[in-house]
């Protein structure tokens, strides 16, 4: 039976091996260095076998298409002149058409919504004002009143000391006691007759001496 000689690439020892266990796919073992190896190589693959070329050239068009092509490309190219002396046609723009009388489309439209259908929601109940927000409150409406008393008292302080005498002092403190001659006569006049009624008089007859 031939044999294949074969040689370990470890230690180079070289063995004869039997053709018919010489496969691609079978691995050996070197009996000196233990290696394994595949001794026989697997055989190349064939060529794929070329596929033939590709014919891209569009094919021709047959004699009935051709024909027809060239019969409408002769058409089109004819120009037919109007004998001389008739004018050609007469060119008119198309009017417009006439909507004056034309009915228009009668559309039904849902009625409005004037109110809304559910109930209304309820409105948020109102937020008590806080505790500072009345002491705020109650302050700046003192100081309005103070301030509304003292210009009354200074607009109207002619008739205030008319009324009421012993608010003079008051007003001549602050420098505003301007009383009217009127009002000063008024005042003056009593004191001047409880002061002629208080002192006794002491009357003498003619040409009598005491």
């Amino acid at each position: 039976m031939p044999s294949i000689r074969i040689t370990c690439p470890g230690c180079a020892a070289t063995y004869a091996v039997p053709e018919a266990q010489a496969r691609p796919d079978r691995l050996v073992r070197c009996a000196g260095c233990t290696m394994e190896w595949l001794p026989f190589e697997l055989p190349p693959p064939a060529p794929d076998a070329e596929a033939p070329p590709v014919d891209v050239t569009p094919p021709e068009p047959s004699r009935s298409i051709a024909a027809s092509l060239q019969l409408h490309a002769a058409a089109t190219d004819e120009v037919v002149e109007a004998p001389a002396g008739q004018a050609g046609p007469e060119l008119v723009d198309p009017e417009e058409p006439d909507w004056s009388d034309a009915e228009l489309p009668q559309f039904d439209l849902p009625a409005p919504i004037t109110h809304a259908t559910g109930p209304a929601a309820p409105s948020p109940p109102p937020v008590p004002p806080s505790r500072e927000t009345r002491w705020r409150a109650a302050w700046a409406a003192s100081v309005l009143l103070l301030a509304m008393a003292g210009a009354g008292s200074v607009h109207w302080r002619e008739p205030i000391m008319l009324r009421w005498p012993p608010s003079t002092r008051l007003y001549a403190a602050f420098g505003n006691a301007h009383m009217p001659r009127a009002a000063t006569a008024e005042m003056v006049a009593p004191r001047a007759a409880s002061a002629i009624s208080s002192k006794p008089s002491k009357i003498s007859p003619v040409g009598v001496s005491e």
